[in-house]
């Protein structure tokens, strides 16, 4: 019979029927279903004995097509709910109390490359976690199936079935009082994708771009849990600042994705000798830093600078890039010279600018460098202003021509008029140039004051020569600056020399093409210092070099067999290739005839001539020709 609510829906006179049917007094009822197309109607008769006043007929008719499209209804929503469960980007598995699976939604192989039939034979979903992850992971499913309601969200990594890492979104929820679910509700999403960015955005966070190695921020955070063990354990560590020597010309020469490229090979060539537990670090843009735990003291940290220092051009060298480059090291260790890492970086980073100040290659912090540091800093600023003020003057040493005894020429020197300290030599103040930058301005400076000077003074018949820093011949406008100073001047090109450095030019670097373009401003070019490095005078058949300029070490080791023999071979050498020597750092007589009979060609040195301001040379009191001459 219908239920009461279904009653309350018929009319008032079914619902008297009704009661009587129940009151047990109704003879006959009749259901019965009609079908007239896609209508169907239910119809109802039934009589009611009312005693002695005789029976009552009751039909009652209902039109059930309300019930066909709820039932409609139902079935498509039904089949909609299971279209989305199937293809939605979560999946779901019901888990019953005792583990098995109960339910697994089909998307679940696409999700995580299984079959959802074989998770019982794989151990279900918790084989497929990490091994990292599965005690977190067993440990919410066992709270979840204790408490009934319970829920619990987690994410885990997995592993596919082709070995590949993902990683879920885990939801687990107890539904066991659900008759429709009857155990546990695990849905899953996949998360790889965010994971990944999220991987990579923390990757950015604590490592360098570049180099791949640690960045400042991975250094300051795992160098103090480093310190903090050290402490505990009462241990040592050290902590090396390396700076690369001249990397600005390589990126000025080579180009910035050259420089790029030498900056990964050094990172490569940091790590390989390194240990595991070492932290190497990039922390500017050609400064590494390192800490290394368990160094015993000073004297091994210093063993291990001079081992990196030692092989790192070596290894370059094997890596194929093409390019020599060296590196200045500042070493400081805990916790004689600091308690943090922070205090540590410092100290090590004033002793590399001092081991760069002296080219020391390796320097200790030791007291007193911050002060040094500091004053090297207002020099720095004094300079600028110098620069700026035009503080400088030019004082010009005379070259000889050794079979003549004529003045062939006259080297331009920088000194400085400082405000306190007076005439301040080059030696004290090139250098500081050179690390801050400045020196391209000071160099142009020189030749171009060389040039004007060179042009007003009437009875110097001689050439100018003037010195060119590493960083000026990696100056891509200085061939256009010559010209042009040489054509305001009016002086013929052939009366200015460019001494260029050895070290550089037998670098490379890319200073063929530079030194191409200054031999197209007409000036003549010599080899500075030569025999610091060991080049080659071999190297002047490929370089448009007019003078050899032989080092003041080599003329200070005349007197020795095996640098005679070296300097008469080098002196032929260079003739046979049409270039001229000069030797520098002539300060004796003995000297000076020996260098006449060898055949040198030029030389130049105190024993010669110290220098002077312009007028005095002008003026023929530069030199002392009887001495060069022989006479």
């Amino acid at each position: 019979m219908p239920d009461s609510d279904y009653g309350r829906r018929l009319p008032l006179a079914a619902q008297v029927l009704f009661g009587a049917l129940l009151a047990g007094t109704a003879l006959y009822v009749v259901p019965t279903l009609v079908l007239s197309g896609a209508i169907v109607t239910a119809v109802v008769a039934a009589v009611v004995w009312l005693g002695g006043t005789g029976a009552l007929w009751y039909l009652y008719r209902r039109d059930l097509r309300w019930a066909a499209r709820r039932l409609a209804d139902e079935r498509d929503a039904h089949r909609l709910y299971r279209t989305l469960i199937e293809h939605g980007a979560e999946a779901h598995v019901v888990v019953r109390s005792d583990g098995a699976v109960a339910y697994a939604s089909p998307n679940l192989t696409a999700l995580l490359g299984v079959d959802p039939d074989g998770l019982d034979e794989r151990g279900g979903l918790i084989d497929l976690v990490r091994h990292a992850d599965r005690r977190r992971a067993l440990e919410a499913f066992a709270r979840v199936r204790r408490s009934r309601g319970a829920t619990a969200a987690l994410e885990v990594g997995i592993w596919h079935p082709d070995g590949s890492i993902g990683h879920l979104d885990v939801h687990a929820a107890n539904l066991v009082d659900s008759p429709e679910v009857r155990g546990i509700l695990v849905t899953v999403r996949d998360i790889t994708p965010r994971k990944t960015i999220e991987t990579e955005i923390q990757h950015l966070a604590y490592y360098d771009a570049l180099t791949g190695l640690a960045n400042r921020r991975f250094l300051f955070e795992q160098g103090a849990n480093v310190l903090s063990q050290a402490r505990r354990r009462g241990t040592g560590v050290a902590v090396l600042y390396v700076d690369l020597d001249r990397f600005k010309e390589v990126n000025e020469v080579l180009g910035h994705d050259r420089g790029d490229q030498l900056l990964r090979q050094v990172a490569a060539c940091l790590r390989e000798d390194m240990r595991e537990a070492d932290i190497v670090a990039r922390v500017g843009g050609d400064e590494f830093a390192l800490v290394l735990p368990d160094v015993e003291d000073a004297a091994a940290a210093g063993r291990i600078a001079d081992r990196l220092l030692r092989g790192l051009p070596d290894r370059l060298e094997r890596d194929g890039a093409g390019v020599t480059v060296a590196a200045s090291v500042g070493v400081a260790v805990f916790p004689e010279d600091g308690d943090g890492i922070e205090a540590l970086l410092k100290a090590a980073d004033l002793a590399m600018y001092r081991a760069k100040t002296e080219g020391a290659g390796v320097q200790f912090h030791r007291p007193g460098l911050r002060a040094a540091f500091l004053a090297q800093r207002r020099m720095e600023k004094e300079l600028r202003e110098a620069l700026d003020h035009h503080e400088f003057r030019l004082h010009y040493q005379p070259v000889f021509e050794l079979g003549t005894g004529a003045m062939a020429g006259a080297e331009a020197l920088a000194r400085w008029r400082h405000v306190s300290r007076g005439l301040v030599g080059p030696d004290e103040f090139v250098g500081l140039a050179e690390r801050s930058g400045l020196i391209r301005s000071l160099d142009r400076w020189v030749i171009g004051r060389a040039i004007r000077q060179r042009a007003s003074a009437v009875a110097w018949g001689g050439w100018v020569s003037v010195n060119l820093s590493p960083l000026s011949l990696a100056d891509p406008g200085l061939p256009d600056y010559i010209r042009s100073a040489l054509e305001e001047a009016d002086l013929p090109p052939d009366a200015l020399v460019l001494e260029l450095p050895e070290g550089a030019v037998l670098a490379g670097h890319g200073t063929e093409d530079i030194v191409g373009r200054l031999t197209g401003t007409g000036a003549g070019l010599a080899l500075d210092d030569f025999g610091v490095v060991g080049a080659s005078p071999a190297l002047l058949r490929s370089l448009p070099i007019d003078i050899l300029e032989l080092h003041g070490d080599l003329v200070a080791g005349i007197g020795a067999p095996e640098i005679e023999q070296l300097l008469r071979a080098t002196i032929a050498l260079t003739h046979e290739t049409g270039a001229r020597v000069l030797a520098k750092g002539v300060e004796t007589e003995a000297q000076l005839a020996w260098l006449r009979d060898a055949g040198c060609d030029f030389a130049q040195g105190y024993a010669t001539g110290e220098p002077v301001p312009l007028e005095t040379l002008a003026a023929g009191r530069g030199g002392r020709v009887r001495q060069v001459a022989g006479d």
